[in-house]
C-alpha cells in the first residue's frame, strides 16, 4: 500500500505553473495535501486541470480529501468539493 502511494502532478508552459500533490490508497480515499497555482497563472483553468488530472489517477469509488485555506474555499466549492461534517483535525503548533 505505501509503494506508489504518492501523486505529484504538475503544469508547465516554459515554466512550472502548478503542482497537485497527494497522498492514496486508490482505493478508499485520496488527500490532496497541495494544490498550488502560481500567482500569474491563477484564473486561467490551471488548477481545474490539475484536480481533473488527479481524478483520472483515482477510480469513482475513492473519496478525495483536502484542507483548504479560507482564501481558496470558493475555488474547491466551484470544483465539486462539499463540506463534511466528520472530519477532525490536531491543529499545528503555529
Amino acid at each position: 500500500m505505501i509503494d506508489h502511494s504518492g501523486l505529484l502532478i504538475t503544469a508547465w508552459a516554459g515554466q512550472q505553473m502548478g503542482v497537485a500533490r497527494a497522498v492514496s490508497d486508490f482505493s478508499y480515499c485520496c488527500y490532496l495535501s497541495e494544490l498550488a497555482v502560481d500567482r500569474s497563472y491563477q484564473k486561467q483553468g490551471v488548477g481545474k486541470t490539475l484536480l481533473e488530472r488527479l481524478k483520472r489517477k483515482l477510480s469513482d469509488e475513492v473519496s478525495l480529501i483536502l484542507i483548504s485555506v479560507p482564501e481558496a474555499e470558493a475555488f474547491f466549492l466551484k470544483a465539486g468539493f462539499i463540506r463534511s461534517a466528520r472530519s477532525y483535525i490536531i491543529p499545528r503548533s503555529r
